[in-house]
């Protein structure tokens, strides 16, 4: 689910494998897409999954999307969580993760994830998205944009 979509950000994640599947909530009803999931995971729902949109209904559509003990990762910042927590959290036995890539640490996993399956950052984000430091203006505005993966600063050596 995406609250603004960019569907060549899109079309890499699934091309790389990153996702089974990805929703847009102006092309799906979340009905719709609820049924989607339910019928390629023969009604069983999603073991894992991932809201990048930080909206009310993308978080709902992750959490009710997901089944019983299952991980939910919301990436998305800032906005509200409105859901019936009983219902869809606590039986349901999930677990909710929220991240924000900033820290060392969260990077140096990051990086080490990356390593460890062999997923070069620029198939993700796309040569254009790695700059030396002096570029930072730049690379700023890209991200304000919203239009492209992560912006990555190359430190000179």
């Amino acid at each position: 689910y995406q609250r603004r979509v960019h569907g060549d950000r899109v079309r890499a994640a699934m091309d790389s494998g990153l996702v089974d599947c990805a929703y847009n909530s102006s092309t799906m009803s979340e009905d719709d897409m609820l049924s989607d999931i339910s019928s390629r995971t023969n009604g069983r729902r999603c073991e894992r999954a991932v809201d990048c949109s930080g909206s009310v209904s993308g978080r709902a559509l992750a959490i009710k999307g997901t089944r019983r003990w299952g991980t939910i990762c919301l990436l998305g910042e800032g906005g509200d969580l409105t859901i019936e927590v009983s219902e869809y959290i606590i039986f349901n036995q999930l677990t909710i993760i929220g991240s924000w890539v900033g820290s060392t640490s969260t990077v140096e996993e990051l990086l080490e994830f990356l390593d460890r399956h062999q997923i070069n950052p620029e198939e993700i984000s796309g040569p254009e998205c790695f700059m030396p430091l002096t570029e930072a203006a730049r690379g700023y505005k890209m991200a304000e944009e919203g239009t492209h993966g992560k912006i990555c600063f190359l430190l000179p050596k």
